[in-house]
């Protein structure tokens, strides 16, 4: 194999021969995080499903679900791949390191349970034969290829017994394709596999395992050979005729399958763009459903800031009311405190009366005697005066002291309502209610030492200047709410004139989508036709072939009957004189009969060529 050929000397044979060994491997995929982050667990060579997807067309043209059998699988993903694409209804992975089953059973038993993994040799496979449709070689025989060439023997042999006829055995290598050619020419038996072979880049680098044993090994293309079985008896009667035909055939089918998939590719492609303008189309309507949500959102936030506006002007309006009935109040009590200062003073006047009159009566009896008697009565009726007047004295004070009393209940009431509603204020307007307490503290502090009449003239003064900021504030809010409702609607028209864009460009790459299938239907027919000529073409071919053998095999049983009766003739009478216009003769029918058959084979190898 090629790698056996690239090493050199017998260190570098007996390095090479470990890949042969399972320890090796075992050692190999027992460093748990190159089977997820190093060179491992990844398509062998970076050489995808899809590079050789083509090749299972053939097989799943009428639906059928496919048995695929993956030799030395290692920790390739070529297993999880086929499962994936939906064509395989059975993978069985088989490799010979237990380590290597192991860490793959872990990684796909949630994902992909339907895998079966199995421990065991590629030269001696137990499956029953005939029991898989498609067996994938990623690197195995490549790897056999470096110990003994009997061991790659047994491999192809049991792909070849496992596999139904007509299954396909496709294999990725390094190798050279005239070496790994030969060997499928002869395995099991003569004519076993009807084989194609295409050659790809690589895609990465060699792996660090090969160059770390042979540095100068260097390969720049893989080879991916199709292989379609064939059963022994059928390849036992089969002419070389019979095998080109049928080899043709099959890279006819290996092609059509190539470009039935560009096809299915190119249609997913537009499935994608498609998808991907209905999203964006969807998208942009969400984002303008959310641009519309924002904008009712803050209609509704400057209804509320409205709203909470006039419930301020309100409490301040309520504020208002309750100073003046507080200073109703005031001037209620002062009025009662000077009414009872007044009767105080009057009943104190009438008092000192009294005595004065009192202190006098005591003289004028010793000169009128005869006044005694009235004297005495109007001493009575003073006293019962002065009484009344210290009753009527204290009941003003009484009233007097419930006065205040009331007053100071009402004062109370209307300071602990007011500060209620301040309190209220500054829940929901913090800043502004800061700012108008703040105001008012200001203003507030030289209240105490200024009369009633001032203190109303400061407080009907600080309320116009807030009314003013109040209507001042709602003319800016009134302006940012007319600059916002004139952007949304140079929005609102930008978006519909992007949408219109939108749309104009959707149904322009719908036309130009469906005159390209137009095309690619055109173009299908076109190759229909064409196919259909050059098998006419062929057949015609073949028919003159087949009259030209016909007719060169009947001229040459006329030759052999004539030369045959010559020789008789020869027999019975002495041989006449050589008769050179004869032997001419003879030698232009043979060099006809070569350039026929040169001409056939030209002609062979250009409809090769074509297909």
């Amino acid at each position: 194999g090629a790698f056996a050929v690239a090493a050199s000397g017998q260190e570098r044979d007996q390095s090479l021969n470990r890949f042969a060994e399972v320890e090796y491997w075992d050692t190999l995929y027992s460093a748990g995080p190159r089977l997820e982050n190093g060179p491992l667990g990844r398509p062998w060579q970076d050489v995808p499903l899809s590079e050789f997807e083509h090749t299972l067309q053939p097989l799943t043209r009428d639906g059928q679900k496919l048995r695929a059998l993956v030799l030395g699988c290692g920790d390739s993903v070529l297993p999880e791949e086929l499962v994936d694409s939906n064509v395989v209804s059975e993978v069985t992975a088989i490799d010979f390191s237990a380590v290597a089953v192991a860490a793959m059973v872990a990684r796909n038993r949630e994902a992909r349970p339907n895998i079966r993994w199995l421990v065991g040799d590629v030269t001696e496979l137990k499956m029953a034969s005939a029991s898989f449709d498609v067996v994938f070689d990623v690197g195995v025989f490549d790897t056999i290829a470096v110990g003994k060439e009997e061991s790659l023997n047994r491999s192809i042999i049991q792909a070849h017994r496992v596999l139904r006829r007509g299954g396909l055995l496709i294999s990725v290598t390094s190798e050279a394709a005239q070496s790994r050619s030969i060997l499928l020419q002869s395995l099991p038996f003569a004519n076993a596999w009807l084989t194609a072979t295409y050659s790809i880049k690589r895609h990465r680098s060699l792996d660090a395992r090969v160059l770390e044993l042979n540095p100068e090994f260097n390969v720049g293309n893989l080879s991916i050979f199709v292989n379609q079985a064939i059963d022994e008896t059928a390849a036992q009667n089969m002419t070389e005729d019979d095998l080109f035909e049928r080899k043709l055939k099959f890279e006819e089918a290996l092609g059509s399958g190539l470009k039935e998939l560009q096809l299915q590719r190119q249609q997913r492609k537009q499935q994608q763009h498609s998808l991907a303008l209905a999203r964006e189309t969807r998208e942009r309507e969400e984002r303008e459903a959310r641009e519309k949500e924002e904008e009712q959102r803050r209609i509704e936030q400057e209804r509320e800031q409205e709203r909470q506006r006039e419930e301020a002007l309100q409490l301040q309006q309520k504020r208002k009311k309750a100073n003046e009935e507080q200073e109703a109040k005031q001037a209620a009590e002062a009025e009662a405190k000077a009414k009872a200062a007044k009767a105080a003073e009057e009943a104190a006047a009438a008092a000192a009366t009294t005595t004065t009159t009192t202190t006098s009566v005591p003289a004028t009896a010793a000169i009128d005697p005869a006044l005694d008697a009235a004297t005495a009565v109007a001493a009575a009726e003073q006293e019962r005066q002065q009484v009344a007047a210290a009753a009527a004295a204290n009941e003003a004070a009484a009233k007097i002291a419930t006065a205040q009393e009331e007053a100071a209940t009402a004062t109370a009431a209307a300071a602990a309502a007011a500060e209620q509603h301040q309190k209220k204020e500054e829940e929901q307007h913090h800043q502004a209610t800061a700012e108008a307490t703040h105001r008012e503290g200001n203003a507030a502090q030289p209240a105490r030492t200024l009369s009633p009449e001032e203190e109303r003239m400061a407080e009907m003064e600080r309320q116009s200047l807030a009314a003013m900021e109040a209507v001042k504030r709602a003319e800016e809010e009134d302006a940012a709410v007319a600059a916002a409702k004139k952007k949304q609607e140079q929005e609102q028209k930008a978006a519909k004139e992007a949408q219109a864009k939108a749309e104009a460009e959707a149904e322009a790459l719908k036309q130009q989508q469906k005159q390209e299938q137009e095309r690619l239907l055109q173009q299908q027919k076109q190759q229909q036709e064409e196919k259909e000529e050059a098998e006419r073409r062929k057949q015609q071919q073949q028919k003159e072939q087949e009259e030209e053998a016909k007719q060169a095999k009947k001229k040459q049983e006329e030759e052999e009957a004539r030369k045959k009766e010559e020789q008789a003739k020869q027999k019975a009478s002495p041989a006449p004189p050589l008769d050179p216009a004869a032997a001419m003769k003879a030698e232009v029918e043979r060099k006809a009969r070569e350039a026929v058959r040169l001409a056939r084979e030209k002609k062979m190898k250009e409809m090769k060529g074509e297909l």
